[in-house]
């Protein structure tokens, strides 16, 4: 929504805490409206029925982070002595806020564990439900062993965006750091300026000021401190050649081989990708597996939510 424009349809705070407690339908607001479907999917995965609001689409139009907070401090001042926590819940990205010390007391605010909801999505049940839908190779073929062999493959291509993130991450904790790029910058852009190899003679500092921090490397401090958009990028990109590779590790046995190979006809072999395959379409698919375990303190959120407001 425009935020110049008014619309009879946008809800002010009073009447959106209203709503929830006349339908007992909880309510979730999320930063933007590309993150509706997918906290709309958590939400039926997690078998309570919610309604998402973007931030942006409610009155006063504001989106991201200060839209929920915004949003959610509003309803707050308006609630009297409701404990609207039973009834709504904004869900913030943990980004920078974290850091910065400056994720709200609210137990209406509910921050993510990592980065942003994207993170969530880069781990070897993403591969595991990925693969089937992109080849010919069912999960007979693609176990758990099998698609977590693939995911730390991945990791090691992953890994230079450790210090990528740090030197983000220091340019958006200390005001008088001037850091090579801030978050504002797509991960392609970074890339395409070479920016990430100056970041080598910087690596001392940054391990210093992540060692400030509590930091030190591991898939899950880099999910923590790496944009989600970045790295589901670069993870589409790296699972995509992954994909395209199987049918060549398929024919040299070093996966679980299929029957087309083992007769020597690796033409047929069923780990070839789908025609219709691509890095963005990886992307987008990912977002619509509701089974990752990553995903499991969202859902336990939102049932205890569905179980408060039905009490």
């Amino acid at each position: 929504m425009n935020n110049n424009t008014s619309s009879v349809l946008a809800y002010t705070a009073d009447e959106l805490l209203n709503l929830a407690i006349m339908t007992k339908v909880p309510v979730l607001i999320v930063e933007g409206v590309d993150d509706i479907p997918i906290y709309e999917r958590i939400s039926m995965a997690a078998s309570v029925n919610c309604d998402v609001y973007a931030s942006e689409t409610l009155a006063g139009g504001l989106e991201g982070c200060t839209g929920v907070i915004n949003n959610i401090a509003e309803i707050r001042n308006i609630s009297g002595n409701i404990p609207i926590e039973n009834f709504v819940i904004g869900i913030i990205d943990r980004d920078v806020r974290f850091y910065r010390n400056e994720i709200p007391d609210d137990p209406a605010v509910f921050a993510l564990d990592y980065y942003s909801i994207e993170s969530h999505y880069i781990s070897a049940c993403s591969i595991e439900y990925l693969v089937p839908r992109f080849t010919k190779a069912t999960k007979k073929l693609i176990k758990p062993e099998t698609a977590d062999n693939i995911y730390q493959s991945l990791c090691s291509g992953l890994s230079f965006l450790y210090y990528v993130s740090l030197e983000a991450l220091r340019n958006a904790c200390e005001l008088d750091y001037v850091g090579e790029f801030g978050y504002s910058m797509s991960i392609k852009a970074i890339l395409n300026k070479n920016l990430d190899k100056k970041l080598l003679e910087k690596q001392t500092i940054l391990d210093v000021f992540a060692k400030s921090l509590g930091l030190s490397f591991s898939m899950d401090t880099l999910l923590k401190i790496c944009k989600g958009k970045w790295i589901i990028e670069i993870y589409s990109d790296l699972l995509y050649e992954a994909i395209k590779n199987l049918p060549a590790s398929c024919m040299d046995a070093t996966i679980p081989q299929c029957q087309s190979c083992s007769n020597n006809e690796p033409n047929k072999c069923l780990y070839k990708k789908t025609s219709f395959v691509s890095a963005d379409i990886l992307m987008n698919q990912a977002y619509l597996n509701t089974d990752a375990a990553s995903l499991n303190y969202i859902k336990d959120r939102i049932i205890q939510l569905g179980e408060a407001i039905q009490s």
